[in-house]
């Protein structure tokens, strides 16, 4: 039951529209962190996803150490910068990812 292509057998258990779907995905899977494997539009959205679960939780931003600021870093880092050739910025990534 594919519907026109046929092709729901190819998705996830709980996305086939037909009868052999295992049902809706566990409260783990759900909440799972987001990685870079994951949907661009997800990756591209972390911060407000991250936001919107503090807010939820009733937790306040205070400091730059909390959990929201954790990758802030790394995202700065693969922005290049102006006049940055693309061998210069290869190395300087290369070179933070070497050094501790």
């Amino acid at each position: 039951m594919g519907g026109i292509t046929g092709f729901s057998s190819l998705a996830d258990g709980y996305q086939r529209l037909d009868p052999s779907g295992k049902g809706a995905p566990n409260k783990g899977y759900l909440e799972q962190s987001i990685t870079s494997n994951d949907n661009p539009f997800l990756r591209a959205n972390v911060q407000a996803i991250k936001a919107h679960q503090m807010r939820k939780e009733g937790k306040g931003l205070t400091n730059p150490d909390d959990e929201m600021f954790d990758d802030i870093t790394e995202r700065v880092s693969q922005m290049r910068r102006p006049g940055e050739e693309d061998m210069a910025y290869y190395e300087r990534r290369y070179q933070e990812r070497v050094s501790p």
